[in-house]
């Protein structure tokens, strides 16, 4: 039922379609005699939609969220494990077109491989699953053991987790996949972005990981003040943001998230 309310919840408030809406509500406010509250709604709106297509308000607050959990630093010690989570890869499209359907994400993937070979007695757990939709024969997870193997990890190495839909059904099902013992180190790879709402997963989930963020998209220093060159590129930044952030709202208010907003 969660997934499904937060699937359907979120195709009103992603913030392009919320701000037409309320941009299309305020042209009918005008027109039925509320011509005061219609200008304010329709310029709010359009102004609102302005900023984040052309300005770093999205990338900002992506920066924020990239930045809470430090990069991983290698201290020497031995790792007993991997967890990656999914988010990568189209299952539908890849079939279709092999080679295509993958995005960003696939930074954790592509890192995951590398520490396999760094750490050949880690166990690697990938996580991403069910719900392949689009017609699709094979979940995102059952592609990603193609990729994995096209990186030099074998499926001796691999072990797949199929059935999550969402970031709180990873903690949980890769938790008992990995059944880590007291004292082992697992590094959790997700997007950087994405790791506050997934460390409050697995603490919820009582999965001791230790965060190893990846795909970092936000621009640092001065270059991030700029006009986007854009305006998808703001737009699209401003979605991954509202929607990390409501995300772990909704997790807190549903108990699959340690806190509102996580902290190292």
């Amino acid at each position: 039922m969660f997934f499904a309310i937060s699937k359907i919840a979120w195709l009103f408030l992603d913030p392009p379609t919320l701000l037409l809406f309320l941009a299309c509500c305020g042209l009918v406010a005008a027109r039925l005699g509320r011509a005061r509250a219609g200008r304010v709604l329709l310029i709010a709106s359009v102004f609102s939609l302005a900023g984040m297509s052309f300005f770093p308000v999205g990338e900002m607050l992506m920066k924020q969220l990239e930045d809470r959990f430090p990069a991983y630093v290698d201290d020497g010690s031995a790792v007993d494990g991997l967890i990656v989570l999914g988010g990568a890869i189209d299952p539908a499209l890849y079939i279709a077109h092999p080679g295509s359907g993958v995005n960003g994400a696939v930074a954790r993937v592509i890192e995951a491989a590398r520490l396999a070979r760094k750490y050949p007695r880690a166990r690697v757990i990938f996580s991403g699953g069910g719900d392949p939709g689009g017609g699709a024969e094979a979940t995102e997870a059952h592609v990603a053991r193609e990729l994995f193997a096209a990186l030099g990890v074998g499926e001796d190495r691999l072990e797949i987790e199929t059935e999550s839909r969402n970031t709180y059904d990873n903690a949980i099902m890769s938790g008992k996949i990995a059944n880590a013992r007291q004292g082992e180190r697992w590094l959790m790879l997700t997007s950087a972005f994405h790791m506050p709402r997934a460390m409050g997963a697995f603490r919820a989930a009582d999965f001791d990981v230790r965060p190893y963020p990846v795909d970092y998209r936000a621009m640092v220093g001065r270059g991030a003040w700029r006009i986007l060159p854009g305006a998808v590129n703001g737009l699209t930044f401003a979605s991954i943001a509202i929607h990390e952030c409501l995300g772990m709202i909704a997790y807190r208010l549903t108990g699959r998230s340690s806190a509102f907003y996580p902290s190292p």
